[in-house]
């Protein structure tokens, strides 16, 4: 009768382990080939006799011999499982355009991100960041809590600290008339010259954008009458307004 590799240790002491050639099987009866001659030995059950196979055989200290299984067999574990789908985590998205209007026209001297009077004394500035629709695209449904907003300050106007005033709109890329501003401007930083910084977003806008309700920012003054601040455009910094959103599944 077949055997478990437990009913074999619970036997007396094991005296010989040797490796012998299977030669023929009758129901639960195996015959081995050992140094030349042949003798009848038990099996686990685990293991599947078959003329040919190497065999470990075990003896016992009461001479009963077991064949343990075919040596060099391997169990085919089956394919991997899959990942983890991930519960959470940071999205990053970057701007895939970039601009800027004076007094509601485009700009066409310059692709920066400006707020504020103009330094000529032309009129307001008014910034934007198109991002199309990528990020409703991929975090439509989610829970998007903190966002953050990349913005690095070139020259141009006070060299101190100058207040970043951030807005959101609804358009996915640039319009010839600036983007409707549908939250803000609020401000969510500052900086100097030469600075750069992820500015966190307004509570409620990483969502918003994540639903769709908005799918682009902006710089303007609130007043239209503020500082003066340049932003880097995607030309002269390609991380220019790239988007973080921390998410996690609903």
């Amino acid at each position: 009768m077949p055997l478990d590799l437990a009913d074999v240790l619970r036997r007396p002491r094991t005296t010989e382990a040797r490796t012998a050639l299977v030669t023929g099987v009758d129901g639960g009866a195996v015959t081995v080939n050992l140094d030349g001659g042949e003798i009848t030995v038990g099996h686990l059950a685990a293991y599947t006799p078959a003329v040919g196979d190497v065999v470990l055989i075990l003896a016992t200290a009461a001479g009963t011999w077991y064949a343990l299984g075919k040596l060099g067999a391997t169990t085919d574990p089956g394919p991997n499982p899959p990942p983890d789908t991930p519960t959470s985590g940071t999205a990053t998205f970057p701007a895939t355009a970039a601009g800027s209007y004076l007094d509601g026209s485009a700009r066409t001297d310059r692709r920066d991100v400006l707020q504020g009077s103009d330094p000529s004394g032309a009129g307001s500035n008014q910034g934007a960041w198109w991002y199309g629709t990528a990020i409703t695209g991929t975090l439509a449904g989610a829970v998007v809590g903190a966002g953050r907003i990349w913005v690095r300050r070139l020259p141009g106007g006070s060299q101190g600290p100058v207040t970043v005033y951030a807005y959101a709109h609804t358009a996915t890329a640039p319009t010839s008339a600036p983007p409707a501003i549908v939250d803000g401007p609020t401000a969510v930083g500052a900086l100097a010259v030469g600075e750069a910084a992820w500015l966190p977003l307004p509570a409620g806008w990483a969502q918003s954008l994540a639903d769709g309700a908005v799918s682009g920012l902006g710089l303007a003054t609130p007043d239209d009458t503020g500082l003066f601040l340049a932003a880097a455009g995607l030309a002269s910094d390609p991380q220019s307004g790239a988007v973080e959103l921390d998410w996690s599944a609903p």
